[in-house]
């Protein structure tokens, strides 16, 4: 797989496109449930590193899916060069 090319400019971009949409999803989360005060910070912490790691494990295994799709196509196309 190619290595992404990218620039300071380029970096500043993505960065402020993830920034953006975490605050919309922030926005959007206090808008629908209002604003809640743990009782336990220690075990909100504890939730939310769980819900990090399901999420993290759905990532992984998705990308490992379309590593899998992409090698295949790579295979293909890879044998179709050959004379």
């Amino acid at each position: 797989m190619d290595k992404i090319k990218t620039t300071t400019k380029e970096d500043k971009v993505r960065i402020e496109e993830f920034s953006s949409a975490m605050f919309e999803k922030m926005s959007k989360g206090r808008e629908e449930h209002g604003i809640k005060i743990s009782l336990n910070p220690f075990i909100e912490a504890m939730n939310e590193c769980l819900d990090l790691s399901n999420y993290s494990m759905m990532i992984y295994f998705r990308l490992k899916l379309l590593l899998e799709k992409y090698e295949k196509l790579e295979r293909r196309f890879n044998e179709q060069k050959k004379p």
